[in-house]
This record gives structure tokens, C-alpha cells and sequence, in this order.
């Protein structure tokens, strides 16, 4: 199949594009995509079903390069910026994935596992302070959570602050009493601020 290239850039019709989408055109949908310009949230909201058929049918980067396209164009749509961080993160691109749940947190601040998402994203990526800031704030969300509290202390015991580390575990510990990952990393912290009556009686 072969396009004409030489078109203007111009919006895309989104009837004639959901049209194309449902009849299994993807081929014929990703060239108009490519072609033409993503006017507005309704196209972008389509891009988003082309990119999940496209992953679904084993196609990831033809869908990583539509979720960028919607995302670009609309990232301020929550089903837009829900899809995009959901298909970052299948396909390993954290740092976009990273950008997908923060903006998902700024739109939905009461969202408390979007804060945990995020910060995963950005531990992936190796921005260590950005993932810990968004841990912290899921476990003060969520008080309750072992695993919010958990992977908190833990980011902070691998960037070396071992005093909200020890608290952040002490709090999963707490929540789960029997938890060997939780009491090992607390044992550990214990040690580091050589508090090491408190890590024996872990043990």
C-alpha cells in the first residue's frame, strides 16, 4: 500500500478515523496519524485505541510512537495520560511513563497509587530524590499501606537517609509484623545509625 506524502498537514477527521480504526485499518490509521496533525483530545483519545490495538497485535514501537503523538497533544486528558503512562510502562520507557503519572497526580492529587507509580518511574530512570518525594507522599497518603511504606524506607536506605529510612520501615514492620524483606531492611538501617540492640532483637 502507498500514500501520497505530499499532503499539507491538516487535522484529522475523527469520524473518518474511528471509521478506519474499526474496520482494522491500523496500517491506513498510523499513516494518517503520521500525515496529519492531532487536533484536540477526541483524536487524541483515538490515537490511544490505535496504540493499544498496535501493542496488543505485538507492534510496540509503532505503539510507543502513537501514545507519543496523543500524549503531545493532549496530555492534560486524564484517559489520554492514563493510557500513556500505562503503555510507557509496559514498554520500558520509564522517563516518559515518569512524565505520564506526574501529570496524572497533578490532575488527581487525592490519586494515591498514581504517586506510587511515579515513583517507580522515576527510580527506574535513576532520579532517586524525585522517587523518593513521591513515595514519601504515598505512605503519608496511605499510612496504612505496607508496600507504600516499604519501597519508601527502601529508596531512602539506598539514598543513604537512614533516619526516615528506620521510620518508613518501622512503619511497614509494624503493618506487617512477620514480613522478612521488611525486617531484614530495618535490621540494615538499624545497623547503619548503630542502633544495633534494636537490629538484634529483629532476629
Amino acid at each position: 500500500m502507498s500514500f501520497d506524502h505530499n499532503y499539507p498537514r491538516l487535522a484529522i477527521d475523527p469520524s473518518s478515523f474511528s471509521r478506519a480504526l474499526e474496520s482494522g485499518a491500523l496500517d491506513l490509521c498510523l499513516e494518517y496519524l503520521r500525515r496529519d496533525e492531532i487536533a484536540g483530545p477526541e483524536m487524541a483519545r483515538l490515537a490511544c485505541r490505535l496504540s493499544e490495538k498496535l501493542f496488543h497485535d505485538s507492534r510496540s514501537s509503532d505503539a510507543i510512537e502513537c501514545g507519543r503523538l496523543a500524549f503531545a497533544a493532549a496530555a492534560n486528558d486524564n484517559e489520554v495520560a492514563h493510557f500513556c503512562a500505562w503503555l510507557f510502562s509496559n514498554c520500558s520507557c520509564y522517563s516518559e511513563a515518569a512524565s505520564a503519572y506526574e501529570r496524572l497526580v497533578e490532575l488527581h492529587p487525592d490519586w494515591v497509587e498514581g504517586y506510587r507509580h511515579a515513583s517507580g518511574a522515576f527510580a527506574a530512570i535513576g532520579a532517586s530524590e524525585r522517587a523518593v518525594g513521591f513515595a514519601v507522599k504515598a505512605s503519608e497518603l496511605a499510612p496504612e499501606n505496607f508496600d507504600f511504606a516499604y519501597h519508601a524506607g527502601c529508596l531512602l536506605l539506598d539514598a543513604g537517609r537512614t533516619e526516615q529510612a528506620a521510620f518508613y520501615l518501622t512503619r511497614a514492620a509494624a503493618i506487617s509484623p512477620l514480613n522478612p524483606q521488611a525486617l531484614r531492611a530495618l535490621s540494615a538501617t538499624f545497623h547503619a545509625l548503630d542502633r544495633s540492640g534494636e537490629a538484634l532483637a529483629l532476629h
